[in-house]
């Protein structure tokens, strides 16, 4: 049974559907009452009532007449929560804000138009995350086919549409057979940001690239389409029809081309503000701008470059840099498939920039870490360069594939450190 179904019947019986997790399951204004269970190993849950799905869910309900059509009473109004979404949470806490129906529907057109060419599409989002479930309505909306795949497989071979966010892409590399041509098939990234390096490892296997640039709160904001690994400039592309992207300086002045500062944007697709949070919502959603805590600068033609994420930003010794900076440098070394920064302890109450790094099989050894190093010290300052880095086989992201920074500092606990 797809794992999206029983949220889906959750949805018609008027139910509002979210991913659990512990800050949801402990958000009073979210008062989650019940919680789906899909396996019956995973772990309890603080709930009063848990259902165990199985194949029951799809049997008709009592009474009713078989060859009769099912009763469906609908929505109150297209302003009703359907989803109730949690933003990505790298550096705090995750915030959630409700999606309606409405807003829902009008994300999954807009996608719908964009993967319009779409026969044969494998989404690799999780099928109830927000981006998963939109992307998942568009393809269906469009008339295509979606392939579901268990983790592992090896792709379809008939595919021409992949979606994904960057991090789901460098599993798929790592776990499933991709020797087959998909020349002809288009990679479709959206979640975090792309590196020169990633581009190129994608077109190994794609023709084609797009990239998505947005978030839970506000869907695709900007965007940009790839023929080729040479046409990626940096960038995350112009903003998209009906939006907006602007930089502006800590006075919500806006800044010319070049010029780093904070990101703003405004979008016809935007939520309302965050559930049980209005310290949150006012900062963050203001005067009909979302600040989604990002550092950019726009190019003379309008183009979004991301620099980094303004509670990303640490200081060590006096020196503030971006740890998303860091880890750029570390995935442009051939042998890393993936990496996360944090700053740890170094045992003198001294901070000290650390990573979590996931070798290529067999790669583990001083000479990989003294090549990281290397990499660093040639384009970071020196309070940038990792003093410690440590090898493990997953490193820690969410379901928005962005770094879970938290978890990779408790994960490098029980990895290797090789240097």
């Amino acid at each position: 049974m797809p794992r999206c179904a029983p949220s889906w019947a959750a949805s018609l019986l008027g139910c509002r559907c979210l991913q659990a997790s512990p800050a949801a399951l402990a958000n009073p204004a979210i008062g989650v009452t019940h919680v789906l269970r899909y396996r019956p190993a995973e772990a309890p849950v603080a709930a009063a009532n848990v259902f165990s799905v199985d194949l029951s869910w799809l049997a008709p309900p009592p009474g009713h007449t078989p060859g009769a059509p099912l009763a469906f009473a609908g929505y109150h109004s297209p302003a009703d929560p359907f989803f109730i979404a949690s933003s990505s949470g790298t550096t705090g806490a995750p915030k959630s804000a409700a999606i309606s129906f409405g807003l829902f529907y009008r994300r999954a057109l807009e996608s719908k138009a964009e993967l319009s060419s779409a026969r044969r599409a494998s989404c690799l989002f999780f099928s109830v995350s927000p981006v998963g479930s939109r992307y998942f309505s568009a393809i269906a909306l469009a008339g295509g086919t979606i392939v579901i795949q268990g983790a592992g497989q090896p792709l379809d071979q008939d595919v021409d549409l992949v979606v994904g966010a960057p991090a789901q892409y460098a599993d798929m590399f790592r776990t499933r057979a991709t020797a087959s041509d998909f020349s002809r098939a288009e990679a479709f990234v959206a979640g975090s940001s792309i590196t020169p390096d990633f581009v190129r490892r994608l077109f190994e296997t794609f023709g084609r690239v797009r990239y998505r640039y947005g978030s839970t709160e506000t869907g695709p904001v900007c965007g940009i389409a790839l023929a080729r690994p040479e046409d990626f400039d940096g960038t995350v592309g112009s903003p998209l029809p009906g939006r907006t992207a602007e930089i502006v300086d800590e006075h919500g002045v806006a800044q010319p081309p070049e010029t780093p500062g904070l990101v703003r944007v405004k979008t016809p697709h935007l939520v309302d503000g965050y559930l049980g949070d209005p310290e949150a919502t006012a900062r963050m959603f203001r005067d009909g701008w979302f600040y989604p805590g990002d550092i950019g600068a726009l190019t003379a033609e309008g183009r979004l470059r991301l620099l980094g994420r303004a509670n990303d930003q640490v200081n060590v010794y006096g020196t503030t840099f971006a740890l998303a900076d860091v880890e750029s440098r570390i995935a442009g070394v051939s042998e890393v498939e993936d990496a996360v920064c944090f700053v740890e302890n170094d045992g003198e109450g001294l901070p000290r920039v650390a990573a979590l790094v996931r070798p290529q099989p067999g790669a583990v050894s001083s000479a990989l870490a003294e090549r990281i190093v290397s990499a660093c010290r040639a384009a970071l300052p020196t309070a940038a360069v990792p003093w410690a880095v440590y090898a493990g086989d997953v490193v820690p992201r969410n379901q928005h594939g962005k770094p879970d920074r938290k978890a990779a500092a408790a994960a490098a606990k029980r990895a290797t450190r090789v240097i």
